[in-house]
């Protein structure tokens, strides 16, 4: 059987299957080649005293609809699924990511919930540290794998920071959460998380510095993805050749400075609230920089006051209860 036409392609490159550790995922564009690649990988197995796990192994075939199939591998009966997990990442056959942000925002949410417990107890109400280990922690387990599955879902992620955020600082909803986030020199989540797009994909398609499959991929369709999706966010003329010249470091900050900037400016339009700093005279600067009350009121119901004061959120609830 020729398998030249069975075949999916990463770039110019024919992937029959992909390896990692014990693991095996033997990859098809049609059932004739799976079928061909699965009595190949048997007898592979046996000629080389190996065993098939035949309970693990499963089939999962890219379709919109889900419709099961029988099968058969050594007469052991394949499961076909509707997803499953490689490398902690779950792929679902209609190609959609949503199983996965909602995976992972649980994880998240669960190290959310363990950090507040901890600030509140045995964290001495210390805000900078809190956030710290809330960026290392949930903010990693949430930004899994973001570098490749963006969607509509980044600008949800600033509603969780501002949430942990108004969990911390125990202000009223009257508070925006633009404000928050200026108040505690966070950058937003979703602007982190096109950074971690940006840099991924200008580091293998544009300088070509991916290693192994990854150095195929800038022949793929994800180019083009890149540019409708990254071009439009960062406000460039996404232009390789430009940034290939301005060299990688200096293409990086440029993009980076480029989204701050962005961010910085969205969040400052819309702070101009009554409940908030701006509205006294206070103006944030230009970069994230948490407030020095912040990092130097030790005593919880001192910085709490501070910030009330700060975030004018005695006025706010005034104004609601006169209206």
């Amino acid at each position: 059987m020729d398998l030249d036409g069975h075949l999916p392609k990463i770039g110019r490159r024919k992937t029959p299957l992909l390896l990692y550790a014990d693991d095996a995922t033997i990859l098809s564009q049609s059932r004739p080649g799976l079928n061909y690649q699965l009595r190949k990988f048997s007898d592979y197995c046996s000629g080389n005293g190996l065993s098939i796990n035949y309970e693990k192994s499963k089939v999962l075939v890219f379709e919109k609809r889900f419709s099961p199939s029988k099968w058969v591998l050594d007469s052991h009966k394949l499961e076909q699924t509707k997803y499953f997990w490689y490398l902690g990442l779950p792929f679902h056959h209609s190609k959609s990511w949503k199983r996965h942000w909602q995976t992972a925002y649980q994880k998240a949410e669960v190290s959310k919930l363990a950090i507040l417990r901890f600030f509140y107890t045995r964290g001495g109400h210390y805000v900078p540290s809190a956030i710290r280990v809330f960026n290392a922690k949930f903010v990693s387990q949430l930004f899994y794998t973001s570098n490749v599955c963006f969607n509509g879902l980044f600008p949800m992620f600033d509603g969780f920071q501002a949430k942990f955020l108004r969990s911390l600082l125990q202000v009223p909803n009257c508070v925006p959460n633009a404000i928050l986030i200026l108040e505690t020199g966070e950058c937003p989540l979703s602007t982190k998380a096109w950074w971690a797009a940006l840099r991924y994909w200008l580091k293998i398609s544009v300088f070509g510095l991916g290693e192994g499959l990854l150095s195929h991929l800038n022949n793929e369709e994800f180019y083009q993805l890149m540019e409708e999706n990254y071009g439009q966010k960062s406000h460039f003329d996404w232009n390789a050749t430009f940034f290939y010249h301005l060299g990688y470091d200096t293409a990086l900050e440029s993009l980076r400075q480029r989204l701050w900037d962005l961010s910085h400016s969205d969040l400052q339009s819309q702070s101009h609230v009554i409940c908030g700093p701006i509205a006294v005279g206070i103006h944030y600067g230009y970069d994230f920089q948490i407030p020095a009350y912040l990092r130097n009121l030790s005593v919880p119901t001192y910085w709490r006051l501070f910030t009330k004061a700060r975030l004018r959120s005695w006025a706010c609830l005034a104004w609601r209860r006169g209206g």
